[in-house]
């Protein structure tokens, strides 16, 4: 049965229970309900949430999206197949990324100082993943350098060192999430990238100190 013991399955996502049909018997009505529970302590449970209610048995699988839950260890249960429940598996939040509001194009940062980095925190889910990485770029095709890693969105804004090395032109910000494992996505972060403008126009300054 599925999920599988050990898996981490990501907030939002969609997934599939799995079960043996082979335990159904010929006549077994509709699944009644299927659940999610957390495991807390040994021989305890608590119920999380209901991922789908009245499935045909004969089916063998049925669809869901992972609730937005406490991150933890998690099991499923089938109400009515004798037996079906699944292994202890992990549910991990989503990692979060959130708009920027500042720097802007009004923003000049000075090289070897710091800089303010400010989004918007409002409309976060329940239980937010953190935010991977803020990047300093002045090359659209390149990652940058980071400035900071596994934010807390819930802060709304951070405070970073400026590298002092920066050579004094234009820059931008990159947020970075993980799209898969060891493999680091950035995307090119602004209050006016949802407006279709070109990243020119979203860069801020850097001047020498």
């Amino acid at each position: 049965m599925t999920p599988e013991a050990g898996e981490v399955l990501t907030i939002g996502d969609s997934e599939t229970v799995i079960w043996n049909v082979s335990l159904v018997p010929r006549r077994a009505p509709n699944i009644s309900r299927i659940d999610l529970y957390r495991n807390t302590t040994v021989g305890m449970a608590d119920f999380t949430a209901n991922l789908a209610e009245n499935v045909d048995p004969r089916l063998g699988t049925v669809d869901y999206v992972v609730p937005d839950v406490e991150p933890g260890s998690y099991f499923v249960t089938i109400g009515d197949v004798e037996g079906a429940s699944s292994d202890i598996f992990h549910i991990a939040p989503r990692d979060t990324t959130p708009n920027i509001i500042i720097p802007n194009t009004d923003t000049v940062w000075t090289a070897g100082g710091e800089g303010f980095i400010a989004w918007n925190a409002s409309g976060l889910p329940a239980h937010p993943g953190p935010i991977k990485q803020f990047l300093l770029c002045n090359d659209p095709f390149h990652s940058g350098v980071v400035l900071a890693s596994n934010i807390d969105p819930t802060l709304g804004n951070i405070t970073v060192q400026v590298p002092a090395d920066s050579t004094p032109e234009m820059y931008f910000i990159r947020r970075a999430f993980c799209a898969a494992v060891d493999s680091w996505v950035p995307l090119i972060m602004s209050r006016t990238t949802a407006e279709g403008k070109n990243p020119t126009e979203w860069r801020f300054k850097i001047i020498a100190a």
